[in-house]
C-alpha cells in the first residue's frame, strides 16, 4: 500500500475517535483496532471508506505481526489498555497486561521486523502521582496507583 496509513490501537475511546477524524481529514487511511467490533461500530460515528475497524488482541503477538505486515503503517498510536486509575486497584492484572505487555508486544515486533514507522504511546499525569505545581518532563515519577505504574 502506498497511502499514508495510521493504526490506532484501542481506538474506540474519545481520544482514538478524535484522532481518527483528524487523520481522515488529512487523507490518511486509518485502521482502528478494538477488542469488540460490534461495540466499536456503535461507538465510532464515522462513515468513511478510508476507515477500517479490525479486531485485535494486543496480547497475541501473531495478530500484531499480521496487522503490521498487512498495513505497513507510517504511524502507530497505542491507546489500548485499562484506563481508569480507580479500577486499576482491583484490576491490577488487566491493567498490567493491557498497558504494559500489549505496548511491549508492539514495540518488540516493530523493532524485530524493522518497521519504518513512528510509535506513539499515550502517557498520563498519573505517572507523577500527587505532585504539587507544574509537571515537567524531568519531574520525579512517583505513581500512587497500579495504572500510574503501568504508564511509567
Amino acid at each position: 500500500m502506498t497511502k499514508k496509513i495510521s493504526i490506532i490501537v484501542g481506538g474506540s475511546g474519545q481520544l482514538g475517535i478524535s484522532l481518527a477524524k483528524f487523520l481522515l481529514k488529512r487523507n490518511f487511511y486509518v485502521v482502528v483496532t478494538t477488542r469488540n467490533i460490534t461495540f466499536a461500530k456503535r461507538k465510532i460515528p464515522i462513515k468513511n471508506k478510508n476507515l477500517k475497524l479490525v479486531k485485535l488482541n494486543v496480547l497475541k503477538k501473531k495478530e500484531i505481526h499480521l496487522l503490521l505486515n498487512k498495513y505497513e503503517p507510517k504511524k502507530v498510536f497505542y491507546f489500548a489498555g485499562q484506563s481508569s486509575p480507580t479500577k486499576s486497584f482491583y484490576k491490577k492484572k488487566e491493567t498490567y497486561l493491557s498497558n504494559v505487555v500489549g505496548c511491549r508486544n508492539f514495540l518488540s515486533i516493530l523493532k524485530k521486523n524493522k518497521h519504518d514507522c513512528k510509535f506513539i504511546n499515550a502517557a498520563s499525569c498519573e505517572m507523577y502521582g500527587n505532585i504539587k505545581g507544574k509537571i515537567k518532563i524531568n519531574s520525579p515519577k512517583k505513581p500512587v496507583s497500579p495504572y500510574g505504574h503501568s504508564k511509567v
